[in-house]
């Protein structure tokens, strides 16, 4: 009887068991932590390279359009269109490319070029399906 009164080494128990349970919480956050971090860097890589992509469309809508403003032509055949251009440096670790898919030139009035601009950053790719439609007055 006299074992199971002796309250000796309780506190010790007490006291691994609290510094489990701390460490675990600790832990759980610290998982949370990285993870989140994690998923926002992704997500802020996504966000660049879609940036990337639609700064190329806008590139290239303005080229096309500085291009055709100042030519005087009777029909879409007679236009000098800008050269395709492959791909553009941004910085090292950003790039974006056209790439024309289909010119339609059989009205003589109005054509339409549907072109792809390719965001590269940070190793992520995004891809933003683009089309100019052009009329002559």
């Amino acid at each position: 009887m006299n074992r199971l009164r002796n309250e000796r080494g309780a506190a010790l128990v007490l006291t691994l068991m609290m510094i489990t349970l701390i460490l675990l919480f600790v832990l759980t956050l610290l998982y949370q932590v990285t993870n989140t971090t994690r998923q926002i860097t992704t997500m802020d890589e996504n966000i660049d390279a879609h940036l990337v992509a639609e700064m190329g469309v806008d590139y290239y809508q303005t080229l096309v359009h500085e291009r055709v403003k100042g030519q005087a032509v009777e029909k879409v055949q007679d236009i000098d269109w800008p050269e395709t251009p492959t791909n553009y440096p941004i910085d090292d670790n950003r790039t974006f490319s056209i790439k024309i898919d289909q010119r339609d030139n059989t009205n003589k009035e109005k054509t339409e070029i549907e072109f792809t601009s390719e965001g590269k950053a940070h190793g992520r790719t995004e891809t933003i399906e683009q089309s100019i439609t052009i009329t002559l007055e």
